[in-house]
């Protein structure tokens, strides 16, 4: 110091190493999501918020080096014992393991988990809608806000419900939509909105046209719904029909399960509702985008015409199939979500 201010040198400002980081558990989740937070979407890093917030608020500012495999076990214990769903205690383990990885925190607590078994997997979601329920959504949709026949008024949410049905799109790229998305005949779908970060279209076809109604404003909501208030007609709706109830994703394997039942691919419907794949003909095949727009076209009006079947006994279709009354439901794997993906959807 003494070297430095004979030469001048003020050591009050002279470089000094980095101040050490505070090596707690809350400071390694908000380094990891501000450091990603271009590579995640916002309602991932809303995700990771929530989960720590709902499950280890207490450890954020816990040192590091006293996260042991014994407080990771016991607070696993803890979470399943006050009656949180294994899937969502899974989930919030899964985010915080991903946390401490990426500050490099070797060895990982959280894998002790694994190590002794404890994480129960809960049973994936396999509801989608019967031809009875599709029928009465369509004939609630046609009555439109009107009272139905026991008299009680049944909110006008049908027009966003046939949609979800029709185009198997999620509830984050419909809610979402505002008319300058729709262009040239296609919804858009941009990858910073599409789950897979993908950019997808779906062609604006048949009763699709109708459903949308007229364009309006390019910044206006194409169904004027917002999250929290799409949630709410839902539950209202719900209440006043007295269906069994569905959650949106619900809609997205009903889209798949009705288009398979006329025929379509676990592979031709992936295609069409832009899930991702390593699998290496798909992969292919959704390099061709015309290919793709063809066969969208042809899925999209064969569900269209088989959904008609089910409402009036008739349709345009040349093969119309009558759903069977137990049916198994079929696996369709959506590699690029997992089940807990859609929780914020599911309530």
């Amino acid at each position: 110091m003494l070297g430095d201010a004979a030469k001048g040198i003020d050591f009050r400002y002279s470089a000094q190493e980095e101040e050490i980081k505070p090596e707690t558990v809350g400071f390694a989740l908000e380094q990891h999501l501000t450091e990603k937070r271009h590579s995640l979407r916002d309602s991932t890093i809303r995700d990771y918020q929530k989960t720590f917030n709902n499950c280890f608020s207490d450890w954020r500012s816990l040192p590091l080096q006293q996260l042991t495999k014994k407080r990771v076990t016991d607070r696993y214990l803890e979470l399943r014992d006050t009656g949180k769903s294994s899937d969502y205690v899974n989930k919030a383990f899964r985010n915080l393991s991903s946390t401490l990885s990426y500050y490099d925190v070797e060895p990982n607590p959280i894998r002790v988990l694994k190590q002794k078994g404890l994480r129960q997997s809960g049973k994936a979601r396999e509801r989608f809608l019967s031809q009875d329920e599709i029928v009465q959504i369509m004939q609630h949709h046609l009555i439109g806000s009107k009272r139905d026949a026991t008299g009680t008024k049944v909110p006008k949410i049908t027009r966003i419900f046939m949609f979800f049905m029709l185009t198997g799109l999620r509830a984050n790229e419909v809610i979402g939509l505002k008319w300058k998305d729709v262009q040239d005949g296609y919804f858009i779908i941009t990858g910073d909105v599409a789950k897979n970060k993908k950019p997808h279209k779906m062609p604006l076809v048949g009763s699709l046209k109708s459903i949308v109604g007229q364009r309006k404003k390019d910044d206006d909501p194409v169904f004027g719904y917002t999250q929290s208030g799409y949630r709410t007609a839902k539950d209202k709706f719900l209440e006043a029909t007295k269906m069994v109830h569905f959650t949106t994703h619900d809609f997205r394997r009903t889209f798949s399960e009705h288009l398979n039942l006329c025929g379509y691919s676990e592979l031709d419907i992936a295609v069409a509702n832009n899930q991702s794949s390593t699998n290496v003909t798909k992969k292919h095949y959704l390099g061709g985008e015309l290919a793709k727009a063809s066969l969208q076209v042809k899925m999209l009006t064969d569900l269209q015409n088989q959904f008609e079947f089910y409402l009036h006994g008739d349709s345009k279709s040349n093969n119309p199939q009558k759903a069977p009354e137990r049916w198994e439901e079929t696996v369709f794997v959506e590699p690029d979500m997992s089940n807990d993906d859609f929780q914020e959807y599911l309530k």
